[in-house]
């Protein structure tokens, strides 16, 4: 019994300092879309190659309770040399990592929106549709002719 115990213990041990995430690759951000199923983001990880074993990732995932439909979306970063374990967490936590934009110029609303959609995942359609709504404006505090003057030149950060 203590054999059996002992080894269950080095085999989890072994799974949870094990490296799933290689250095050396070009790009470590994984970009989960709003609707993406476990598949569609196992996919991306595996051609991404920043999953190397993904029957254990597969596995991983579904004891860890990462398994959703649909999953959490947003931009994440990972980092080289993370465990598989820590990998998933970072996924299920929704540790998401920010997009940096920077506004010099933008006039008007439509440059705004598109300036934004290059850099997240809603559209500038959708944004325009949103800003263009009159009870979402009051909400905010804001009016259709004043709401321009939220956004000042400036770097933003903002989350997918």
């Amino acid at each position: 019994m203590v054999v059996l115990a002992l080894a269950v213990w080095i085999a989890y041990r072994w799974v949870q300092s094990s490296t799933a995430v290689p250095r050396g690759l070009d790009d470590y951000y994984v970009y989960v879309s709003s609707g993406s199923s476990f598949e569609e983001v196992e996919a991306q990880l595996i051609g991404k190659g920043l999953v190397t074993k993904p029957a254990l990732f597969r596995q991983l995932a579904r004891e860890m309770e990462y398994v959703q439909d649909p999953m959490r979306s947003g931009r994440y970063e990972v980092k080289p040399g993370w465990s598989m374990v820590k990998l998933i967490r970072h996924l299920r936590n929704g540790e998401q990592a920010p997009v940096r934009l920077v506004l010099t110029n933008a006039r008007l609303p439509e440059d705004v929106a598109e300036a934004i959609a290059e850099v997240v995942e809603p559209t500038a359609e959708d944004l325009m549709a949103l800003w263009q709504d009159e009870a979402y404006l009051k909400e905010l505090g804001y009016t259709p002719e004043t709401f321009m003057s939220l956004f000042i030149p400036n770097t933003y950060e903002l989350f997918w």
